[in-house]
């Protein structure tokens, strides 16, 4: 397996987008524009300073919440968002949606914690997504890309990024 010590969990979390990416790209029946609602949310992770508003920006937009709760108005999401995702996450691969949930796991394991020993839990969380990636004959993101991203920067979350800063 890659070695992530060193990368900071933003740094994680946006390589494991660009398997999800990749993912989507290689075995979803829909086109990536169809999940930039997801997608766009999710990359949100790399962008904003304090990481807990991204919990609840991304929360309600998880394949667990909208595939198991009801529609609620006020949520971050409208009515239309809510539909098409319920649609995009039932009628795609077990995959997509395990690294999707998987990725929102990696942004939130630490958030209340003193992250530590270069975060063993993240670590973890991007080795079964890489696993999944293989498994699904996706390749994998470059990881040089990310490795300027250091856990050693902003108590292990590190320097936030854009998208367009990491997409090969």
């Amino acid at each position: 397996m890659m070695n992530f010590n060193e990368i900071s969990i933003r740094a994680r979390v946006g390589f494991s987008l660009c398997c999800l990416e990749n993912m989507i790209d290689n075995i979803s029946s829909d086109s990536i524009k169809k999940w930039n609602i997801v997608l766009s949310k999710l990359w949100r992770f790399s962008e904003i300073e304090f990481v807990d508003e991204w919990l609840y920006e991304v929360s309600n937009s998880m394949p667990l919440s909208i595939i198991e709760d009801p529609f609620e108005p006020g949520e971050e999401l409208t009515e239309e968002e809510y539909n098409s995702l319920k649609l995009l996450y039932r009628n795609n691969n077990v995959s997509i949606i395990n690294v999707i949930e998987l990725i929102f796991k990696m942004g939130t394991i630490e958030l209340y914690s003193q992250i530590q020993n270069n975060s063993p839990k993240t670590i973890d969380l991007i080795n079964e997504i890489i696993q999944l990636t293989l498994d699904s004959n996706t390749r994998l993101p470059n990881k040089e890309v990310f490795e300027k991203y250091r856990i050693e920067d902003a108590q292990g979350w590190g320097k936030t990024f854009k998208r367009s800063d990491v997409k090969e």
